[in-house]
């Protein structure tokens, strides 16, 4: 008998969660049995009988294991990355002067996406049709990128494609119908003080636009996402603008979603208020028991792990052979004719990883991305975390190591955190989330 890859967690006193990322059944363990798990002949039969029923444990070859884990992993990528998630960029020029902008050498270009660039794309996502295309930027929404917008929305209505949009919202009631989207996602980072020192415009107040902007896209029944970047400059503000929201009505309303993420290091490593994902983790556990207000966020971990997934209602609980959609689906189109894999990294030519226009071709950097998962690096094939994190955020792993290789666990690390902080509220509540 060998045990599977399981993850153990201790959420009490005597309690352990424990996770089996083949079966995906969590069962709930004491001490005694969590010891016992490492040397199996000192548990009672009946503790045996049962671990041996979910699955924890198994006369299956570790190798037999193994090889029903990766047989999931390709059906399951063979499948998404055959969705392709396309992101147009129209330009990389922005209206903002953001404190933690990661394309500051970009956001004052005013190249924007040319038709001829577009037709290339369209060609593209006619021959492989995605699940979804986003206008991404720089800002994606100014007067410069109507042509470019109007184009896009065309195409999408012809095609009988979703479109939805990233922006800061100054300028999103000239430039587009919001009905043409099907989701929106605009950040605001905290009351007007907050905000308007992160995301300051020299063109005007944002806060007040951002605002204004959230509101005539609920008016027009338009699903929106408030994205909120926290780190140490705004987060212990977060209670005071959870105030804010619940005096909106938003968070009540079906139609609004709160995304709460922390600031992602920029490859120049100066950002001031940096926090890491393990102390971030900590600060907003204590928020939270201290504000519940602050709730609305909660669902912001929903798709961050498997190890928390399973604490909220209507939630599909699966295995995280690869990290996230960097490393299979997503594809991001620039003004430059490049495509990119991943957000933090546009507009940085060294890690494109193919071309569309004049020609469609594909770099051999790409698979560093998109063969990145569990099962090819070599530090996460012996980890029993491995089918919960899928080796860690690529992009972190760099600005680390200035490598795209080798795990990056600190997000894994943070998880652990919330794991009892989620455990303890289902608890008292009788239902998950």
């Amino acid at each position: 008998m060998c045990v599977s890859k399981n993850v153990v967690i201790q959420v009490g006193k005597d309690e352990f969660l424990l996770y089996n990322p083949m079966t995906k059944v969590v069962d709930i363990i004491d001490e005694e049995v969590a010891a016992g798990l490492s040397n199996l002949s000192s548990l009672p039969e009946d503790a045996v009988s049962l671990l041996k029923r979910h699955g924890h444990i198994t006369d299956e070859p570790e190798s037999e294991r193994e090889r029903s884990a990766y047989h999931e992993y390709q059906e399951a990528y063979t499948r998404l990355s055959a969705a392709v998630h396309y992101y147009v960029i129209p330009t990389y020029n922005c209206n903002m002067r953001c404190i933690y902008c990661y394309q500051k050498d970009l956001r004052t270009e005013k190249k924007v996406i040319s038709q001829k660039m577009l037709e290339s794309f369209f060609k593209v996502a006619e021959n492989n049709p995605p699940r979804m295309i986003t206008l991404y930027g720089g800002e994606p929404l100014q007067k410069m990128t109507i042509p470019a917008v109007a184009s896009l929305i065309r195409f999408c209505q012809k095609m009988d494609y979703n479109l939805s949009v990233c922006t800061n919202g100054l300028e999103l009631k000239e430039v587009a119908p919001v009905e043409a989207f099907s989701h929106i996602t605009v950040t605001l980072d905290g009351l007007a003080p907050v905000h308007n020192f992160r995301r300051p415009s020299p063109r005007k107040e944002s806060f007040t636009s951002v605002v204004e902007a959230v509101e005539y896209v609920i008016k027009k029944d338009v699903p929106v996402t408030l994205s909120i970047n926290a780190d140490l400059h705004n987060i212990d503000n977060l209670p005071e603008f959870a105030d804010f929201l619940i005096s909106k009505g938003w968070h009540t309303n079906p139609n609004v979603s709160f995304e709460l993420s922390h600031i992602i290091p920029p490859l120049d490593k100066d950002y001031p208020y940096m926090v890491e994902p393990l102390e971030a983790a900590r600060k907003m556990v204590e928020l939270y028991r201290k504000y519940p207000h602050m709730e609305m966020f909660l669902s912001s971990l929903k798709e961050s792990s498997p190890l928390l997934s399973v604490f909220f209602k209507e939630t599909e609980w699966n295995p995280k052979y690869w990290y996230c959609g960097a490393n299979c689906y997503m594809h991001f189109y620039d003004p430059y004719g490049y495509i990119y894999p991943c957000y933090m990294v546009v507009g940085q030519t060294p890690f494109a990883i193919g071309r569309y226009h004049p020609q469609k071709e594909w770099f051999p950097h790409k698979k560093v991305w998109r063969e990145r998962n569990c099962f090819t690096i070599p530090e996460c094939r012996e980890c029993v975390f491995s089918y919960f994190c899928g080796g860690g955020c690529c992009y972190r792993q760099y600005v680390r190591t200035s490598s795209l290789s080798g795990p990056y666990c600190d997000q894994l690390k943070a998880a652990e955190v919330y794991v009892p902080f989620l455990y303890n509220l289902v608890t008292q509540r009788g239902e998950r989330l």
